[in-house]
């Protein structure tokens, strides 16, 4: 035989939430009533010290502080503790009854499948002003953050100030790279019979801004025939190959062509 699982009806479940609320709001009421009825108990001992100096000071006055309202001041007190104690007694009343309530619900709970929402916790007096506390901590730290981080912003613009500084008074100080060429250079003479030693002279005695003449051959060619072959730098930026071919052109009682064989970047 299966047994059916037993659902608890959901007015039921509200009704016990509501009861857990009011009993939750009672038990803070009563906490509530105590901590006056402590303040008042500390308010009474402060006037009894009081009386007892002044009935030191000037005997008979006891009469006049105890004759107020029939009762005396130690009558008022006992009847504060006893009200101080049934107040403790309800309270604890109270928190079993809730206890046992929170049982009722967690077996309910346990039967229906259903979520039921815990009492809230009510923090104390004592936990906010922990929690003030902490806040004016971390809004302190904050600020302190916040001016740390002014710090280090105005360090690292003061560095990188001085490494641009630096940077340019590098760049003024670099050298300036200058583009150049070597080229090789075949320079065919007019006839087998031209002096080849007046056609290299011819040739070197051209200068110019941004040339430097190097080595120089005699290459044979064919049937006895020679030609120069010089090797020359030049900047890029102020000498040019056309330029050069055409003055070693101009001994044209000598030379009758010129040819680049070579042309690389220094």
């Amino acid at each position: 035989m299966h047994w059916k699982r037993r659902l608890v009806h959901p007015v039921i479940v509200t009704y016990i939430c509501s009861s857990l609320f009011q009993t939750k709001r009672k038990a803070e009421e009563l906490k509530k009533q105590m901590k006056e009825a402590e303040a008042a108990k500390k308010k009474k001992k402060v006037v009894i010290a009081k009386s007892n100096i002044i009935l030191d000071v000037k005997p008979g006055a006891g009469k006049k502080v105890e004759g107020s309202g029939g009762q005396t001041l130690s009558a008022r007190m006992n009847a504060l503790e006893k009200e101080n104690e049934n107040l403790k007694k309800v309270t604890s009343d109270l928190q079993t009854l809730v206890m046992q309530l929170q049982e009722r619900v967690t077996v309910l709970e346990g039967g229906s499948g259903k979520s039921i929402p815990r009492l809230p916790k009510v923090p104390t007096s004592s936990q906010k002003q922990g929690e003030d506390e902490v806040d004016e901590d971390s809004d302190s730290d904050d600020d302190e953050d916040l001016f740390g981080n002014n710090k280090d912003t105005k360090r690292k613009a003061e560095e990188l100030k001085k490494q641009m500084k630096e940077a340019e008074a590098a760049k003024k100080k670099k050298k300036v790279v200058i583009a150049k060429s070597n080229i090789i250079l075949d320079v065919k003479p007019l006839g087998d019979d031209t002096d080849m030693e007046s056609l290299r002279e011819k040739v070197m005695t051209i200068t110019t801004d941004g040339l430097v003449w190097g080595k120089s051959q005699f290459v044979d060619v064919a049937y006895g025939i020679k030609k120069l072959q010089i090797t020359c730098v030049v900047e890029d930026d102020k000498v040019f190959v056309d330029d050069l071919e055409e003055q070693i052109l101009e001994f044209d009682d000598l030379v009758q062509s010129v040819d680049v064989v070579a042309f690389n970047k220094v």
